[in-house]
């Protein structure tokens, strides 16, 4: 190896380490009491037996409860334990953006795709999560994919369909889009097949759906056991209420969040909120402007001959154009910066495609500013903000149990192990609880991370109270059965102090059936803060 490839060589290495260096950057920042308690209580009830949809209320894919049951058995139940198998299971996506990025354009530019996805990763850090192994499955099929492009072996269909199933298992919705977008690309990429290209069409649509069937083939065998064995556990029903009826109706009238405006910007009161206003209302939709960007482009390219019709690049940057749009339908419902992650990761890889297609010279240039001032800069330096805090005045660490070296602002800190160790102290032996807030007709979150760190089981399914859900009369009578059948002696209510979204979830339902039986039968104890125990009147 000649001594300025092993140079080459070392470099990327190097950039490469220093990227999973930053996502380790304020691991220990910050406690995401709703979101990160959903992943790391699903997986401690998966762990303990009960099965999800039938034994707990959940919208999400069963796969990541498995996975974080499995590894956290392992390597330990604490919030450090679980935030280090995150980043690493994050960095492997990133690791594949770079490995997709250098088939598609060589090592050296592939770095700016690693580089956004690094940063992006580190500003939306995805603890306890489905997407990160979504995305690390979902971007294995598209390699899968690419190979089959290169060699039009069938056994990569195979590989790319069973990879796509387990992608579904992680995030069913992230899988549908994964779908779509490759069983497309599978059909027409293999009209343009050099032993076929010459046939007539009747000839080519047969190969084209063979090789889409070989492709479904693989989706499913991988997906064949997940199948039976929730169909076995969970009434068919309830599987697709959870899965498909809710997330469609429920969720987008209590989640949804309109598109960003960046004229909102002008009505800020302070500099930092108007740049803050500005970014979101233009990042927003800098992947739709890529993807167009992109089509353009590939068009012009193939009327020039610069680009071969049918080629290799042209179906591998086509797919994922195709795939960086349905990405996009995630933010669709929640628009913010959180639920751009996926779109903005295969946008950035199509990002050097833009800049190769810039002839002038000032005018790529002008990208690439543009691109480190609206793709990197910002979330960079949130992630710096957030490293700062960790280390301010006013950040106290908690100093045992699963949290412990878990930083946060002090006097929340103080309330919240208050709470735990009045639990540790009087809950001991007396089963379960219940956290609920202090008024359950109108919802937007609640704390599930206190059933994680308190290691007290939760007396109800319902450990996750969603709006539209947990505002309902079947429900709150549901929750209220349970209470009475687990004979709960204690229950934690929390003040939650959430701007309200402009969603259904700021809509009072008018129903008080479980906040009138908490004060009927439960005198409050203890008041930490904005969290209150309560004690059940007979005990």
């Amino acid at each position: 190896m000649k001594p300025n490839h092993i140079k080459y060589i070392s470099v990327i290495i190097i950039i490469l380490t220093l990227g999973l260096a930053y996502l380790f950057l304020g691991i220990d920042y910050g406690l995401n009491i709703y979101d990160e308690a959903i992943g790391l209580y699903g997986a401690e009830r998966v762990a303990a037996g009960d099965v999800p949809y039938k034994d707990f209320w959940t919208l999400y894919a069963p796969g990541n409860f498995y996975l974080m049951a499995a590894l956290m058995s392992v390597f330990g139940w604490s919030i450090i334990s679980e935030r280090i198998i995150t980043i690493l299971i994050t960095y492997l996506c990133c690791v594949l953006i770079y490995v997709i990025s250098a088939q598609v354009y060589g090592r050296r530019k592939a770095l700016l795709p690693f580089a956004i996805a690094i940063v992006w990763c580190g500003f939306v850090p995805m603890y306890g999560r489905a997407v990160p192994p979504a995305l690390v499955f979902s971007l294995i099929s598209v390699l899968f994919l690419f190979k089959f492009f290169d060699s039009q072996l069938r056994k990569w269909l195979i590989y790319a369909g069973a990879a796509l199933a387990i992608t579904g298992v992680f995030r069913h919705d992230m899988g549908a889009y994964l779908f779509g977008t490759e069983w497309q690309a599978v059909f027409w990429a293999s009209l343009s097949h050099g032993i076929i290209k010459n046939e007539k069409a009747k000839k080519k649509i047969i190969f084209g759906i063979k090789n889409a069937m070989f492709f479904a083939l693989g989706s499913a065998i991988a997906a064949l056991p997940f199948a039976v064995y929730f169909a076995w556990q969970v009434p068919l029903d309830l599987l697709a209420d959870h899965m498909f009826s809710i997330p469609l109706t429920v969720f987008r009238e209590t989640r949804n969040l309109p598109f960003p405006n960046p004229f909102e910007a002008i009505s800020a009161s302070s500099i930092s909120q108007k740049i803050i206003l500005l970014w979101e209302g233009i990042v927003f939709y800098v992947p739709l402007i890529i993807y167009i960007l992109i089509v353009t482009f590939i068009i012009l390219r193939v009327k020039r001959k610069t680009l071969k019709l049918n080629g290799v690049r042209f179906w591998q940057e086509l797919m994922l154009v195709n795939l960086g749009a349905n990405f996009y339908n995630q933010a669709m419902v929640r628009s913010d910066t959180e639920h751009l992650l996926p779109t903005i990761l295969i946008a950035g890889i199509l990002l050097v495609t833009a800049i190769e297609q810039m002839r002038n010279i000032k005018l790529r240039y002008f990208i690439l500013i543009f691109s480190f001032i609206f793709i990197i800069s910002i979330p960079s330096a949130y992630k710096v903000r957030d490293v700062y805090r960790s280390y301010s005045d006013h950040t106290s660490s908690f100093e045992f149990g699963r949290a412990k070296g878990i930083k946060a602002d002090s006097s929340w800190v103080a309330d919240y192990q208050s709470v735990l160790r009045y639990l540790d102290v009087h809950a001991a032996g007396n089963g379960k609880i219940f956290v609920g807030n202090m008024y359950h007709d109108k919802i937007l979150l609640n704390d599930v991370m206190i059933y994680y760190l308190s290691e007290k089981g939760s007396a109800t399914k319902y450990h996750e109270l969603h709006p539209g859900i947990a505002t309902t009369e079947k429900v709150q009578r549901e929750i209220i059965g349970e209470l009475k059948s687990n004979n709960v002696k204690f229950i934690v209510l929390v003040k939650m102090d959430e701007a309200a979204e402009p969603n259904a979830s700021s809509i009072s339902s008018g129903i008080n059936l479980l906040d009138g039986f908490i004060r009927s039968n439960y005198n409050e104890v203890e008041v930490f803060g904005d969290y209150s125990v309560w004690e059940s009147i007979g005990n």
